[in-house]
């Protein structure tokens, strides 16, 4: 197949299952559906005749303009940060501007084999390194330090300073080589497989041949980690064109643009045989489990080929300029010398052969690449690496090809055959793009891989995308900056932000309780730039630290120095951004945050995603306070491979401070559903329930509050309610700290784990599910060091007080009857820098037939000194009846004299005695009282509380109309059921907004509308309310800014069907409404 049929094929998806194709229903004398050969444009199979006027597609820079460049230039010889930007490229550059033989010569043919671990998983974990053994996997999941500049072809162990290979596999490689420069096994000196560094170990000890040393059943592949790591990805090929390509466009200075053709041209000769399944999973190369990956690529595997053929393609368009008919440097003589030293016929002897050789064997093998998934990454990745080889070909055609391909619809689809490695292969149908941002990209902006550090590559690559077409005058169909999903993105991940520093590690995402952002300000800046919103501005100066210090335009910008006043401007008027309580409905996230500065707390609930990237975790909560992560999520496990680890611990459900019902794991979901939440100086509220997750239970659900005791501190109330089912484990730990109880009679298990005195750590017992990623068992084999009370007081504490500053605590207190309570040892990620070497978990247990447990606890972060003095469980009564069933008071008392009732019911509709002391008729409440008096009534959802009556709990009704287009400002009308909607309090002697008076229909901005949707099991509709646009008697339209309403597309193939939306008109409505009042002190 020559390049212009490879151009033009397209992908034809037959059979009854699109997913999944047999390549033997094909017609054998064709290539399997969107199957390319890219071998067949291999130059060795390329006959051209030897003519000067060899004529290539590209005739003009189209990433890297004349006009950027010339930008890049002026600003370096205009600002001082743009001049250091230039010094330390040039610098960098010249670490790897080498002398023309080294250069072309240190591209590694296709036949060395690539991997990126040193051993197959998980025994890149399990056995660490042939010396020291695990001690290496504190240093990270790639260890091994590598310099190709100054060790070339060795790895040496962090930990025990090891070096491998023992063998001199330069010479070796050097002697392998035939007449094109290709490494032949077959040809090399086995005269050179010895060990020479300690030969005392013996001849064979560690040496490796290029396809790894073989010692007993395990192969240690340290070349092909190598090639991987030294040679190309961030190794000295990918280094040395990046450093090459910005060198130049900052200087001009030709020697770095030649430096760089010679680099790209030799890749070009390499890359069409370039194949990652040549080196198999069963000869212990590992490019991905292929029971889980694709396992497919080129000359990585097909994930991180993305940014390494991105690197390649926008190189050869800033270097094209100097590759005309005057090229300095004797770049054609030299090339064209190699050729005929190698016998590569192809048709380096010209300029305009040197530009077809790189076009035609590298960036025109990005589509078929693309469609074979070989290159291919998370969403994004690829896409991006294909609009680069579509704007920088700039081939009216195949552009157009290209980038037509990016935004079609399509998905990763699997053939199989016996032909193919691993018995399949998969192609990619389309770019999906467009689909993806409708159907895939949820209303707060997020995408689907749950773990926040995915998600975010999601924007950062879409954004290439967008960047790259931005203003190229071959494309216009599209422009990504004008969709509403796309913009929304922008938006989305600040709301993560904790205490200024940490992200939640949800999910495959950070490590154990340590800071970090997963966003940075050039992001938000270059969405000033395109939007010019205040919020974007207010963004870019809180990721700067509170600053405009340092904030730029791109080097590329002709004033880059603008942008920072006008950030300022934006500060000036509209202040900095506040960080408040937030509920993210789409993603699953609810927030609830307090004080300022170094007073800042908070705590959050994750109900979204839990597959793929995503953990079993749903209603985990997570703290922060004193500037520490009190509850912290165990971050990216290990490795994302079958490691027992991964699925059995770190993404099970048992690691997370969750519950655990009947010893499995939780099922899937998308996102639960809110019930409630509020925000208020006192009380800060949320209520989520998640039905899919345990389809046994009648209710899984968790209502945390957080309850104000003054500027600096906080403490959380929580209710987890869990309905059905006959073992209900209740999970909770906090960072490493020293651990404590009160209350408890705690007795050390002499052997064995949570799972059992027999069962050895992280020996899954032989009834426990099924191994690997089938596994759906508790993971209690991973819990080890038991203490077990199984007869604990109905009231105990467990107090940790923190490594990280011994000063602050977090101190839980449950209340209610459990059946056993344990304090075990967790282990988090051992091979992440900094992670906790182990975590103290609390276990709370309780057992029956078809149980309804409500796990009640007080939850207190503080410093030095406790602030609560007492907390005690109250009587609840209906009529003369105690209630112990879907209801539960809390009495706590503070230090500084002030008593909360905590109330929660279930029923709302019922009203109870809370310890003999006054009515409560709602679904939360808090009552607070000092010398006897009350001093604040709150209510949510409900119409009595103590002195304080709400005429109404919630305003009802019907949807009538909303927004069904895709925009940015979206809208709801609807029709409520009773215009009478007012407040009272019985009590005159009050401060409330509501006394006695209607309704002022603005008060409904921040609160939530709650649409029934319930033929949707996977998704909620539940919308923050923004504003109100228009009312009329009981019509009101609902302003819900850029959450769109769209759900998805109806026929993603074809879009002129119009969208899906997550409710309907006519669907039935509810705002709960919560109310206060605060007793003047005399």
């Amino acid at each position: 197949m020559n390049i212009e049929k490879a151009k033009k094929e397209s992908i034809k998806i037959g059979g009854a299952n699109p997913e999944e194709i047999n390549s033997k229903e094909t017609n054998p004398n064709e290539s399997n559906p969107g199957e390319i050969n890219p071998k067949e444009t291999n130059p060795d199979n390329i006959k051209s005749a030897k003519r000067n006027d060899i004529i290539s597609a590209k005739k003009r820079s189209t990433y890297y303009t004349d006009k950027k460049v010339a930008n890049a230039r002026k600003n370096a010889n205009k600002y001082d940060w743009v001049k250091t930007l230039r010094d330390v490229a040039v610098a960098e550059a010249d670490k790897y501007l080498m002398d023309d033989e080294y250069l072309w010569s240190i591209v590694t043919s296709p036949t060395i084999p690539r991997a990126f671990v040193h051993i197959r998983r998980p025994k890149a974990i399990d056995l660490g390194c042939p010396v020291c053994g695990q001690n290496i996997n504190k240093y990270g999941n790639y260890p091994w330090k590598v310099d190709h500049l100054k060790r070339p072809w060795k790895l040496e162990c962090p930990e025990c300073k090891i070096i491998f290979p023992t063998n001199d596999f330069g010479a070796y490689y050097n002697s392998g080589l035939d007449n094109k420069g290709i490494f032949r096994k077959e040809k090399a000196d086995k005269n050179l497989l010895k060990n020479e560094l300690y030969p005392e170990k013996g001849e064979a000890w560690g040496i490796d041949d290029g396809f790894g040393w073989k010692n007993g059943d395990n192969t240690w592949t340290f070349i092909a980690y190598y090639n991987h790591w030294a040679i190309w990805y961030n190794g000295f090929v990918q280094n040395a064109l990046r450093t090459f390509k910005n060198a130049y466009i900052y200087t001009g200075d030709i020697k770095y643009a030649r430096a760089g053709i010679i680099l790209l041209d030799r890749i070009a000769d390499f890359y069409p045989n370039m194949d990652i399944t040549d080196f198999s999973w069963e000869d212990g190369f590992d490019n991905g489990t292929p029971y889980m990956n694709t396992a497919q690529g080129r000359i990585l595997h097909d994930i991180w080929e993305t940014v390494l053929i991105t690197e390649f393609v926008s190189a050869y368009d800033a270097f094209f300029p100097i590759l005309n008919d005057s090229v300095p440097g004797n770049v054609v003589q030299f090339l064209s010398k190699k050729a005929e030293q190698y016998d590569i016929d192809s048709y380096k002897h010209s300029v305009g052969g040197i530009r077809k050789n790189i076009e035609d064997n590298l960036i025109r093998q990005v589509l078929p690449a693309f469609k074979n998934s070989q290159i291919r990454g998370n969403f994004g990745m690829h896409q991006a690496t294909l609009a680069m080889a579509a704007v920088v070909l700039d081939d009216k055609s195949t552009t157009q090809e290209m980038i037509d391909y990016n935004y079609r619809t399509g998905k990763l689809v699997k053939i199989t055959g016996s032909e193919y490695p691993y018995g399949r292969k998969f192609i990619v149908t389309g770019g999906n793009v467009l689909a993806t941002l409708i159907d895939d990209v949820d209303r707060d902006g997020f995408g689907n891989e749950a773990a926040p550090g995915y998600n975010s590559i999601w924007l950062k690559q879409l954004k290439l995308v967008a960047d790259v077409l931005d203003g190229y005058d071959r494309y216009s169909d599209v422009d990504l900056y004008k969709n509403a999903k796309f913009r929304k993105m922008f938006t989305a991940h600040y709301n993560l932000i904790m205490i200024g520093k940490y992200v939640p590690s949800i999910g495959d995402s950070g490590a154990c309780g340590q800071p970090g952002m997963i966003m940075s300000t050039d992001v938000f800046v270059k969405a000033f730039e395109k939007y010019g919103e205040p919020i974007f501005a207010q963004l870019a100066y809180m990721f700067n630290k509170n600053s405009v210090a340092g904030i730029h335009g791109d080097i590329f910008s002709e004033n880059p120095d603008k942008i920072s006043q006008d950030i300022a401007n934006v500060i000036e008027r509209y202040g900095s951004i506040n960080l408040e309580s937030i509920n993210l409905t789409g993603f699953g996230l609810s927030v609830l945050r307090d004080g300022k500065d170094h007073g800042q707390r908070d705590v959050w609930m994750y109900y979204g995603r839990n597959t793929g990237h995503g953990h079993r975790d749903t209603l985990n909560i997570g703290i922060h306070a004193y500037g520490l992560n009190l509850a912290p999520d165990l971050g990216y496990p290990e490795d994302t491979g079958i490691n027992p680890d991964r699925f059995e611990w770190t993404s099970n459900t048992i690691s997370h401070n969750t519950v655990v019902v009947d010893r499995t794991r939780q099922s899937m979901q998308v996102v639960g559903i809110p019930k409630h939440f509020d925000k208020t100086e006192l009380v800060k509220l949320m209520d989520i329930e998640a039905p899919l997750v345990y389809p046994q239970t009648n209710m899984y659900r968790r209502t945390t509050a957080m309850i104000k005791v003054n500027d600096e501190h906080s403490y959380i109330v929580d209710f987890f309610h869990v309905k059905g089912g006959n073992e209900h484990h209740f999970s909770f730990h906090s960072n490493e700290a020293v651990v404590t109880t009160e209350g408890l009679n705690l007795v050390k298990q002499p052997t064995g784990t949570y799972a059992g005195q027999d069962v050895h750590f992280k020996q899954k017992p032989e009834d426990d599910s099924m191994p690997g990623a089938k596994y759906t068992g508790p993971g209690f084999h991973y819990l080890y060091n038991v203490e077990k009370d199984n007869n604990p007081s109905n009231i105990f504490s467990v107090d940790w007080q923190q490594v990280k500053d011994m000063d602050v605590h977090l101190r839980l207190t449950m209340i209610g009857d459990v059946e056993s309570v344990a304090l075990v040892d967790g282990d988090p990620p051992q091979n992440k820098p900094g992670n906790p070497r182990r975590l103290k978990f609390m276990i709370a247990a309780r057992k029956g037939n078809d149980i309804n447990s409500i796990f009640t606890s007080v939850i207190e972060p503080f410093r030095k000194e406790r602030y609560i003095k007492l907390i005690n469980p109250v009587e609840v009564k209906l009529g003369d009846s105690i209630i112990t069933e879907d209801v539960r008071a809390v009495k706590v008392t503070l230090d500084n004299g002030r008593i909360d009732y905590i109330i929660i019911a279930l029923n709302s509709d019922a009203t109870y005695s809370i310890d003999n002391k006054f009515q409560f008729r709602g679904f939360f409440g808090v009552y607070s009282e000092e010398a006897g008096k009350y001093v604040t009534l709150y209510i949510n959802d409900g119409e009595l509380i103590g002195e304080m009556t709400q005429v109404k709990k919630h305003l009802s009704g019907t949807v009538i109309d909303f927004t069904k287009e895709l925009k940015v400002d979206n809208k709801i009308t609807v029709q409520f059921t009773d215009q009478n909607n007012n407040f009272k309090a019985t009590d005159q002697n009050i401060n409330s907004t509501f006394t006695d008076q209607n309704i002022n229909i603005e008060d409904l901005q921040g609160r939530y509308i709650y649409i029934d949707n319930d033929n949707d099991k996977k998704r909620n509709a539940v919308y923050r309310i923004k504003g109100v646009k228009a009312f009329d008697k009981n019509i009101v339209t609902l302003d819900i800014g850029d959450l769109t309403p769209i759900k998805c597309w109806k026929n993603p193939q074809d879009f002129s069907e119009g969208y899906l939306f997550d409710f309907t008109e006519g669907a039935n409505f509810v705002i709960p409404l919560s109310g206060s009042i605060r007793r003047e002190k005399a």
